[in-house]
This record gives C-alpha cells, sequence and structure tokens, in this order.
C-alpha cells in the first residue's frame, strides 16, 4: 500500500514512522526543508518511550507533492487552518479511489476535504498519543497515552464504506508497525471529546495569554470554564454525544 502522509511535522512523522515499520510505501510531504532533506538522508531518527531509539528509512521524504504519485492512502496532519490549500496543492497525489483520512484535531475538516474528494472516500480520527521535533530529522514521543489502549482510534466517515476493507488494512499495517490503532465507530465522539479538552484550556489559556493552572485559580477563570463547558456539552447533547460539563 502506497501512503502519504500531508503534514510530516512530529506526529506525522510518529504515524509515518509506523506505517512504514509496518510494511507500506511511505511518503513524507511538509514544507520543512531542513526535516525533509535530513529524514531523506539520513532516515527519521524516532525515540518514543519505553523503547531503544531508531533510524526507520522513508520511500521519500519531500517539500513538493508532484513527483509522489497517486497514493493509495492520503493521511492529513498539517495544521488545521493550512487543511485546504495544503490538499489543493497535493491533488495529483490524489486518485478516484484514493482514501483521505484526516488525523487533525478538531471538527471541521471533513467538510473541507469534500471539496476534493468523495465523501465515501474520506476517514477520521483521534490521535491518543503524542511527539515532539525535536530537530530536523529527528522526533520524540509516546505511541499512547496511558489512560488509553491505543494511540489511534479511526473510522471511515460513511461507517458501511465500500473501502471499509481499506481502512481495515491501515489499521493493520499500524498494528504490525507497534502502533496500537482500532477501527471503531466511537471515533466522532471521540474527536468530542478530545474538542472538549482543547476548548476548556488550550483555548481560553492561548487566547489570554494566561498559564492554565493561573487561568483555573481565578474565580473569574473558573466561571468562564463553566460557561464554556456548559455551552460546549449542550452542542454536543444535541448533536448526539452524551458528553457532561
Amino acid at each position: 500500500m502506497k501512503i502519504a502522509v500531508l503534514g510530516a511535522g512530529a506526529m506525522g512523522c510518529l504515524i509515518g514512522a509506523h506505517l512504514k515499520k509496518g510494511g507500506a510505501e511511505v511518503w513524507l510531504i511538509d514544507p520543512y526543508q531542513a526535516h525533509m532533506d535530513a529524514i531523506a538522508k539520513n532516515g527519521l531518527y524516532v525515540e518514543l518511550e519505553a523503547e531503544d531509539p531508531q533510524v526507520i528509512h522513508m520511500d521519500g521524504a519531500v517539500t513538493d507533492p508532484s513527483g509522489v504519485g497517486v497514493c493509495d492512502v492520503v493521511v492529513v496532519l498539517c495544521k488545521c487552518m493550512d487543511t485546504e490549500h495544503t490538499i489543493k496543492d497535493a491533488h495529483m497525489i490524489v486518485g478516484a479511489d484514493t482514501i483521505i483520512i484526516t488525523m487533525q484535531n478538531g471538527i471541521g475538516n471533513i467538510e473541507i476535504l469534500e471539496k476534493f474528494a468523495p465523501r465515501e472516500n474520506l476517514g477520521f480520527g483521534v490521535l491518543k498519543s503524542s511527539a515532539t521535533l525535536t530537530e530536523p530529522g529527528k522526533i520524540i514521543g509516546r505511541k499512547k497515552f496511558p489512560s488509553s489502549p491505543y494511540g489511534l482510534y479511526f473510522a471511515p466517515v460513511v461507517l458501511d464504506s465500500i473501502h471499509k476493507e481499506v481502512f481495515q488494512q491501515v489499521g493493520d499495517i499500524l498494528n504490525q508497525g507497534e502502533f496500537p490503532a482500532v477501527l471503531t465507530a466511537k471515533t466522532e465522539e471521540l474527536i468530542w471529546e478530545k474538542l472538549y479538552m482543547n476548548i476548556m484550556f488550550n483555548m481560553p489559556c492561548a487566547l489570554l495569554t494566561v498559564a492554565g493552572e493561573d487561568f483555573m485559580r481565578q474565580p473569574e477563570g473558573e466561571e468562564l470554564l463553566r460557561k464554556i463547558a456548559d455551552e460546549f456539552c449542550a452542542v454536543a447533547n444535541a448533536k448526539g454525544f452524551a458528553i457532561d460539563s
């Protein structure tokens, strides 16, 4: 299976490394020239929690997708604000049967990807893992959070998609590469649960430029968090996801 990772920063490299270890042909595509050059020349250095460091050699690491060719699967892991122009610039790697799977945080990515591929060809996932790019060509991280049995939960957007077998093959490749992944119909609910945490803590801290622990110690901060939680849960519950504030 030929797989491209669009957005090969820390998390893209984490996924790409395990897809390669699982036996796929893997191309990393990212605008960070020094990072791609380092991987192309020396391989990707991966240091994960409780594992010995290793170097994984990809089939390609490029900034320009024009030479990659049509892929069976495209994994999208660029920043959400870059999704539309990233997939547009890489249109040549997407064929009529290409499966596109977003593993980005948040919601709204599928609506963007629908402009470039049929809904039947789209999938989404939520990562319960972490990685940091320490320098070009090197990442550190963990395959899954201690509280989670899997590092990736994912599914086709259309659960009974005619391409479901391809999604299962992606899961099999990741697991063969020792990355714990599961295909599950609960994926969208898990995406909303992770969004809840991001909205509750990351968003107000970023907007107010205040550390989380300082923000939550203040009565005003606590009150604002409660209002954010109530509004988020009202929206989630209306969509059928049982998330309590």
